[in-house]
């Protein structure tokens, strides 16, 4: 069964409000009616009102049970639709009941904390709400248990006005992730029933590729037009912020202005001076071409997407922290929905783009098209799942002023191959995401692609004179 597949199934079992422990009480309904019938109809007339006491309380114990669990999650869930979706005179109350909040707009690809708020309801009485967050590609978080208690001060001290809850997030893979919908479950304490409400959303967040070292290697650059523009050393001060930026993680902390900080409790950096006093910005192109992608979602690709990502971000850190502009150009159209600075727009559309094949490699940087890719100096970025045909089309002799950075992703799969111990032979180890991937049926298709692939890309490299570094 294809991924999603499996999650749209799980998406629509939302919408089903009986759990699996009502169907344990029916079954054992059922094995204590059958013993009731028996008992008249087989036994013994002196065990017969023994087995009639037993199964009638038994059956009796278990509609005692049934009408608890239903009372429980019953009443709080009318009392929710009362409430907010009768009660309710804000038009943008009733259509944002579940408020949903993060810490901020883009975090690294791992576990992120999401608080959830429901206003104007208390915890259920012998039971629970939960909350589950579905993205658009049917993509659903764990529960997020509203267990918390809201209180505001008012004129009469503190009092209850809602519920939330907190809970850190899987979100492991680098893209953005656009909130569908959210489901509200109330469920009793026996986990019999859980009467669910939906609640559109509008909203979401992206991850970014990890931050990693900063390599060294000669960056080309373009040369601004007017010489006037020229970026002098910053050996005094011309004021507070002309010639400093915000910190960040990477920056050398002995360029942190402790003045600025003593005055205004905010971290900024000198702007590091520039080896090439003319230059304005860097060009870089990142070509996402995939031979072997298909429309169904596959784990290996995505695995190797991400590390590709880390690698694109690792080579553009490095150029900012020189002081330089990066203009980062892909081969496909990003729509930002999100109020982005500029280095945050430049995450966003590494983490946004995704593996495709129908533009290709040599239709992406023929001069022709209009993206130039030759017209001057750029660092240009293909991976292994690039056809070598379509490589030696876009790099002629012409492209030797030029950084290229290649990803060579058979890397991934010498990494992901552990070293031989006798422990092993005796004991269970329990396998990465890699090689988990890989014993599926597309990842021995991926690695004997990319083994010709890039044996015939080495052979081009090796009898050319471009400036090629793999990542």
């Amino acid at each position: 069964m294809k991924l999603t597949t499996r999650r749209k199934l799980k998406y629509y079992s939302n919408y089903f409000f009986l759990r699996q422990n009502f169907f344990f009480l029916f079954f054992a309904s059922l094995i204590c009616y059958a013993w009731f019938r028996h008992s008249y109809s087989t036994g013994s007339e002196a065990a017969k009102p023994v087995q009639a006491t037993i199964s009638l309380f038994a059956l009796g114990f278990f509609a005692i049970v049934l009408a608890i669990s239903l009372a429980t999650c019953l009443t709080p869930w009318i009392n929710f639709l009362f409430k907010k979706r009768i009660l309710e005179n804000r038009p943008e109350e009733r259509r944002d009941i579940i408020k949903i909040y993060f810490d901020s707009t883009h975090f690294e690809a791992g576990l992120v904390k999401v608080r959830i708020e429901i206003q104007g309801i208390r915890v259920p009485a012998m039971g629970f709400a939960k909350v589950n967050l579905v993205f658009d590609d049917y993509l659903q978080t764990e529960d997020i248990f509203l267990n918390e208690v809201i209180r505001t001060r008012g004129k009469r001290g503190y009092k209850e006005t809602g519920i939330k809850g907190v809970r850190e997030i899987a979100l492991p893979t680098i893209r953005d992730y656009r909130i569908k919908s959210s489901f509200i479950h109330f469920e009793d304490m026996f986990h019999i029933f859980s009467l669910p409400y939906r609640e559109i959303e509008n909203m979401g967040i992206f991850t970014t590729p990890a931050s990693g070292t900063h390599l060294d290697f000669e960056c080309p650059t373009e040369q601004t037009k007017d010489p006037v523009t020229k970026v002098y050393a910053n050996k005094i001060v011309a004021g507070e912020y002309l010639n400093y930026k915000k910190f960040e993680p990477g920056d050398d902390l002995r360029r942190l202005v402790w003045k600025i900080y003593a005055k205004n409790r905010e971290l900024v950096v000198r702007i590091p001076d520039r080896i090439h006093p003319y230059a304005s910005h860097v060009d870089v192109l990142v070509t996402f071409y995939n031979q072997l992608h298909s429309d169904g979602e596959d784990e290996l690709s995505q695995i190797m997407l991400d590390y590709y990502k880390d690698r694109i971000r690792q080579v553009i850190d490095s150029i900012v922290a020189r002081g330089f502009t990066v203009r980062l150009t892909t081969d496909q159209q990003i729509q930002t929905n999100y109020q982005l600075n500029e280095h945050e727009r430049l995450l966003y559309q590494i983490s946004s783009s995704s593996w495709q094949n129908e533009f290709s490699v040599a239709s992406f940087m023929d001069p022709r098209t209009g993206t130039q890719a030759f017209s001057g100096p750029k660092i240009v970025f293909f991976s292994s799942l690039c056809p070598v045909d379509d490589l030696m089309r876009i790099f002629p002799i012409r492209a030797e002023s030029c950084k290229i950075f290649w990803f060579q992703v058979s890397s991934l799969f010498q990494k992901s191959e552990p070293g031989f111990a006798w422990k092993k032979l005796f004991l269970f180890e329990q396998s990465g995401p890699m090689r988990a991937a890989r014993r599926k049926l597309g990842g021995q298709k991926y690695r004997r692609f990319i083994a010709h692939n890039e044996m015939s890309i080495q052979n081009f490299v090796a009898g050319s004179n471009l400036k090629v570094t793999k990542l």
